[in-house]
């Protein structure tokens, strides 16, 4: 390095450390298992690149509407295994079961056998044909039948409609 004092010039020695740093979101406060991540919650930070793993979450959009499976501290990196999809429907709730086929839509009320977050698949028991089905959930009371040949539905007059 190069200083410059008084119209003189000399070299000066200079040691030091770099040290990569990447953006990360991290949480502001402690989140417990099961509450929803909102965007008051995160801030982004330079964090050592050499402390963060294969599968830290770089970018606000992967941490923001998500649900820790467990309580994550604040001020760390967040791991993918962390977080995932909220729980919409929850085991035993009471959902509208769902189905269509070119001319033909059923619905009918059901029983949700097992937790479930968006767009996951759950069995469901019909509630009148109390037959067990797998559907898709599509929001936090409706799920949608799965296609499958194996699969009918059964509404509550006793017809019986097969999955196509």
């Amino acid at each position: 390095m190069f200083a410059f004092c008084c119209g003189v010039v000399s070299a000066m020695p200079v040691a030091g450390r770099y040290e990569e740093l990447v953006e990360i979101p991290v949480l502001k406060r402690q989140v417990r298992a099961g509450d929803i991540i909102k965007a008051e919650d995160v801030e982004v930070r330079d964090y050592p690149l050499s402390r963060t793993r294969s599968d830290t979450i770089s970018d606000l959009a992967g941490v923001i509407g998500k649900s820790p499976s467990r309580a994550i501290s604040s001020n760390r990196p967040i791991r993918e295994g962390e977080i995932a999809q909220p729980i919409l429907v929850k085991k035993n709730g009471i959902v509208n079961i769902r189905y269509s086929s070119p001319g033909v839509e059923i619905s009918t009320s059901g029983q949700a056998t097992e937790d479930g977050a968006l767009g996951s698949v759950i069995s469901v028991r019909n509630l009148s044909s109390k037959k067990m089905l797998r559907a898709k959930i599509t929001d936090e009371n409706t799920v949608v039948i799965i296609n499958s040949s194996s699969q009918s539905v059964q509404v509550t007059s006793g017809e019986t409609y097969a999955a196509q």
